[in-house]
């Protein structure tokens, strides 16, 4: 059924970290858990430092930092989060402010659900995912660069008059 990611861990902790190392970067998933909750990594750095979007069936949306083995809840926010529904999930990391949501598929995208903060991981790292004490069924995971201003891309074309058809001399 396409390519999906299973994790079955009734005890115990999986981590998985891929990715390219961007300090500025969205991380999205599908998922379905049966269990405790998913939690979608930013900015993995090695083993104990990391940004952490934690989504619980149950009780919401809570972001964490951590730094060298510590961790630390930094915003957390009542979502509903049901276990066996399909969600998409979506953490985004700029510069030290960090926001999370969660929604089922097949509805529309809310507004962030919880924004933070944070100061404790810096600079670049890549991303990854996290479960413990559930089954989750990963459909997709995606990890993008976010940029901002003139580098983040170009439009190239023709601008033509709507009326007419033909070109709008000097219009770039």
């Amino acid at each position: 059924t396409g390519r999906t990611l299973v994790t079955n861990v009734p005890s115990g902790v999986y981590d998985a970290w891929m990715g390219i190392s961007y300090q500025d970067q969205e991380v999205t998933a599908d998922v379905v858990t049966s269990g405790v909750g998913v939690r979608l990594l930013a900015r993995v750095q090695g083993n104990g430092t990391w940004l952490l979007a934690a989504f619980n069936p149950g009780s919401g949306v809570a972001l964490w930092t951590v730094a060298a083995g510590v961790w630390k809840q930094v915003a957390s926010a009542s979502a509903t989060i049901t276990s066996g529904t399909a969600y998409h999930l979506k953490f985004d990391v700029v510069g030290t402010s960090m926001s999370a949501k969660a929604w089922p598929v097949g509805s529309a995208e809310p507004g962030w659900q919880v924004t933070a903060t944070q100061t404790a991981v810096t600079g670049a790292g890549v991303a990854g995912l996290r479960t413990a004490g559930s089954t989750t069924t990963f459909s997709t995971f995606m990890e993008a660069p976010i940029t901002s201003g003139p580098t983040t891309g170009t439009v190239a074309g023709t601008v033509t008059d709507a009326g007419t058809g033909q070109p709008v001399a000097g219009a770039a």
